[in-house]
């Protein structure tokens, strides 16, 4: 664990925290709703094709919880719907080592779904296979495509209003899963992404590593309450310095930056 300047004995550290998360009760400003500039593309309907109902890729089945709505995949970190249908669709296919026509596809994504009520996910398959992924509120169903993920480069939007300013839990351990090689997301506010080194992550590691930094990045918060020479990390900020002190110390570059 990282050390903070300043020093307090726990019984103070204890009460410090305590009495932030009752403060932090009666914090919780609404995001405020952002307008946008910009046309949205139009959808090709020309180049879409629609993958049959009931049946993954490669093969296999979806998973029987999939038709609950009970999804594993990407989300905003928000508790999960579960009254939604999780679909994917093949929209076309691109080459995958040309990066300059990844990127403008991307483009094209978030200007598409940057207003959308539901998480969507654009996936470019190491095969040049290119999907999309269609979840709820707060989460979209990755998993539905199974081994494709492996290798691939994929982005999903953040509902407005409902995103952590960064990644969630659910988007990094699906990402270790899943074998992705870029990750990137977006909400009103922020685009982020990970670029992962190919390296094996154990699962169960990278999540202790990730109750240790937000417990780290708690410890501040409370410690500020305390003594001035403490700066406190603001809300907007709070999961974005947690998912940096992880992706630090497991190799994975990871990126924050504005939108505007």
């Amino acid at each position: 664990m990282r050390k903070v300047e300043g020093s307090l004995a726990p019984e103070d550290i204890k009460k410090a925290k305590a009495e932030l998360r009752e403060a932090q009760k009666n914090v919780r400003d609404p995001v405020q709703e952002k307008i946008y500039e910009g046309e949205v593309l139009a959808e090709n309907t020309n180049t879409t094709k629609t993958v049959s109902e009931g049946k993954a890729v490669n093969n296999q089945s979806i998973d029987k919880s999939a038709e609950n709505g009970i999804i594993s995949g990407r989300g905003s970190g928000n508790e999960k719907s579960t009254n939604e249908e999780h679909t994917f669709e093949k929209v076309g296919e691109i080459d995958f080592s040309d990066k300059k026509a990844i990127a403008k596809s991307l483009q094209e994504f978030e200007l598409k779904y940057k207003d959308s009520r539901i998480e969507h996910c654009r996936v470019f398959c190491t095969n040049g296979e290119v999907y999309e992924v269609h979840g709820d509120l707060d989460t979209v169903g990755t998993t539905l495509l199974g081994d494709k993920l492996k290798g691939s480069i994929n982005e999903h939007n953040h509902v407005t209003g409902r995103s952590q300013y960064s990644f969630s839990w659910d988007d990094i351990k699906t990402s270790v899963e899943d074998g992705s090689s870029i990750v990137m997301a977006f909400d009103e506010k922020y685009r982020y992404s990970m670029v992962f080194s190919g390296e094996k992550i154990d699962l169960d590691e990278i999540e202790q590593v990730y109750i240790d930094c937000d417990n780290e990045v708690g410890d501040i918060n409370a410690l500020s309450w305390q003594s001035k020479k403490i700066k406190p990390i603001k809300d907007e900020d709070y999961q974005h310095e947690v998912v940096r002190r992880v992706c630090e110390r497991f190799g994975v570059k990871y990126e924050r930056k504005c939108k505007v």
